[in-house]
Order: C-alpha cells, then sequence, then structure tokens
C-alpha cells in the first residue's frame, strides 16, 4: 500500500494481491502499479470463500474481474510430479515448506513474525469493508499454515482471536477518550481525562453525529 500511491515503476507487468486491500479506491491505487502509460498489465487477487463478496464492492465501481478458479492453479502442482493427484502434489509441497521452517530457527521466527504481523492487519480492516474482511471469519490455523506453520496461533507470539478482539477494544476505548478542556472560570486544578497513550497535542474536536 505505501508503493501504490505516487511511485512509477515502467516495467511492472502483474500486479499480486495477496491480503485484499482496506477499499476499493485502495484496490485502483494498488492495480495502477501495473500497465503504465499505455502498455498491457495484469492483476491478480486472492480471496478466501468469505471475502468473494469484496468483488460487489470492486464492481460497483465499474471494475470488472475475471474469476480464476484454485482447482486450476491447484493443477499446475502436477507439473512436479505427474504421477500424482493435485491433492498429494500439494500435501507433499506443503510439507516441505514446513519442514524447512522447523528446520531453521531463523526462518521460523521470520514466519511467525509475518504472522503475527498480517493478523494484526486484518484485525485492523476498517468498518466499510468488515463484511468482507472479518476477522472472526478467520481461520486462523489455516493462515498460519499458508505461512508454513505447524504451530498453533495462540503459540504464536500469543496470538489467538480472543486477545486481538480484546487489545482492539482496548485501543478503541482509549481512541474515545479525550481532553477536557476546562470551562471559562473553572478551576485551572480541574482534573482532565487523558488517554495514558496520549502524545500531548491539542485534542481533536469531536465530530457532529
Amino acid at each position: 500500500d505505501v508503493a501504490a500511491r505516487g511511485l512509477d515503476l515502467p516495467r511492472v507487468d502483474c500486479i499480486v494481491q495477496y491480503t485484499g486491500p482496506s477499499s476499493a479506491g485502495d484496490y485502483v491505487h494498488r492495480v495502477g502499479r501495473t500497465a503504465r502509460v499505455g502498455t498491457s498489465g495484469d492483476a491478480i487477487i486472492f480471496l478466501t470463500p468469505s471475502e468473494v463478496q469484496f468483488i460487489r464492492q470492486l464492481e460497483s465501481r465499474r471494475i470488472r474481474l475475471q474469476e480464476l478458479t484454485m482447482e486450476l492453479c491447484l493443477e499446475k502442482l502436477k507439473e512436479l510430479d505427474s504421477g500424482s493427484s493435485v491433492e498429494e502434489v500439494a500435501t507433499s509441497l506443503q510439507t516441505r515448506y514446513e519442514e524447512a521452517v522447523v528446520a531453521d530457527t531463523h526462518l521460523h521466527d521470520l514466519a511467525s513474525k509475518a504472522f503475527v504481523s498480517w493478523a494484526r492487519f486484518y484485525a485492523s480492516y476498517p468498518k466499510e469493508v468488515r463484511n468482507s474482511f472479518s476477522f472472526k471469519e478467520v481461520h486462523l490455523g489455516h493462515f498460519a499454515k499458508s505461512f508454513a506453520l505447524r504451530d498453533p496461533p495462540s503459540k504464536i507470539g500469543g496470538i489467538g482471536r480472543r486477545q486481538f478482539e480484546h487489545k482492539k477494544q482496548h485501543q478503541q476505548k482509549h481512541q474515545q477518550i479525550r481532553v477536557k478542556r476546562p470551562r471559562p472560570g473553572s478551576s485551572s486544578r480541574k482534573q482532565r481525562e487523558v488517554s495514558e497513550f496520549s502524545s500531548g497535542l491539542e485534542p481533536m474536536k469531536k465530530k457532529k453525529k
């Protein structure tokens, strides 16, 4: 997302999104890094079954996508071993990735940190797209596997659905706290309500409902 705005990468001809954007507008900026100045390019986004309704938001922006089924992608794995079924080849490949991560402490640490970073990002989707990218619908164990991790999510950096939801509620509670300005003529010793994470800057004005 940082590179999606303002950067001109003329040789990029394909954009791959493993995680959905925070809005349809961000999707446009992401794929805008390909097919620059009249050239052609492709854009691919991976969506789980619980995320496919995000396509409706894209269609509302007149963005049309062509489905590429996972079955068709998995068929390509048979090129690695033509004598085995798709399921056997996929299982073998997954096992080899997991064994590589288990055997290398540094690699395991990187995979764990990446999973934690991904989970925090996924739990922070704005409400406008939360119906498509709902943290409650995520199977954390399956996604941990996608990082080639055999550990249960609760043992990867202390991650768990309850911990994330509690932390998110805790952050929202502090965001709602604002510094109270003393009324004219009131005592200067009047205590102010300030978040423990306050930066000391002037409080933001409350938006009118």
